[in-house]
């Protein structure tokens, strides 16, 4: 009898502790999922957050930078529009050749200022990229930036395009547009081309020149600017980008993007 019961008590106690041993296994495993999609959560909402604030701040400065395209149109260009009629408007009352040649030059000058000054509000205006689409947008830039300087710049675009979301095509924009400044800026370069290519679940974006490019290395420990504003759009595309530059090998940007997926 006793050994009956003691086989029976051990039987007893072995499946309790099987059970306590699975509960607390059971319990861990739930608590370390639960540990981990409290983390994924936090980090999605930090993601959220820090997106949220990048974008907030792109978009101030959007505001800026349509109000100043504004101001431009609106006022300097105007201003600049009556200059020029004044000018010309002296041809008559002067004889002197040399002072219808100043008058012709000044004449031309004021004209090209109004050019540049219509171009520089038409790229700072994101309204007008959405009007206009994407591809459009960047041919105009690039061939502005061959008509006004030495460098030969091409823009090839493959595969069927992508319908993107406003905010995505201004992103985009905004980084070539960041790009070929820096080329202008400090390149030295000969030939800058552009790149995109799209396929149905992704859109790749490369930038290259044959400048004298620089460390990328000693850019980053300084915070340059620019590549900080090519990152950040970059980051709220959520695409991968990839910078490289030697001194004397030129520069090459390139950016991949799934439209699709990465809606903003």
């Amino acid at each position: 009898m006793n050994e009956k019961y003691l086989l029976t008590l051990y039987l007893i106690g072995t499946l309790v502790l099987t059970l306590f041993a699975v509960s607390l296994v059971v319990f861990l495993v739930v608590h370390k999922q639960r540990q981990a999609k409290y983390k994924l959560e936090k980090k999605e909402l930090e993601f959220r957050h820090e997106k949220d604030m990048l974008k907030l701040r792109l978009d101030v400065k959007e505001q800026s930078m349509t109000l100043i395209s504004e101001e431009i149109h609106d006022n300097v260009g105007q201003l600049l529009s009556l200059t020029r009629m004044y000018v010309a408007s002296l041809s008559p009352y002067i004889t002197d050749p040399v002072g219808k040649d100043m008058v012709a030059k000044s004449t031309t000058l004021v004209s090209k200022a109004i050019e540049d000054l219509r171009h520089i509000s038409h790229s700072l205006n994101s309204d007008l990229i959405e009007r206009v689409g994407l591809v459009p947008f960047l041919e105009r830039e690039l061939e502005y930036l061959g008509d006004s300087s030495t460098v030969k710049c091409s823009l090839t675009v493959t595969g069927e395009q992508l319908e993107l979301e406003r905010e995505q095509n201004l992103l985009i924009f905004r980084i070539v547009q960041e790009s070929i400044q820096n080329v202008i800026k400090h390149a030295a370069a000969e030939h800058l081309d552009v790149a995109l290519g799209f396929e149905p679940q992704k859109l790749s974006i490369t930038i290259k020149d044959d400048g004298k490019g620089f460390d990328l290395e000693q850019a980053r420990k300084t915070e340059s600017l620019g590549l900080r504003n090519i990152y950040n759009r970059a980051n709220l595309l959520r695409g991968t980008i990839n910078i490289a530059s030697e001194p004397g090998k030129g520069s090459s940007i390139y950016l991949v993007i799934n439209p699709m997926i990465n809606k903003l």
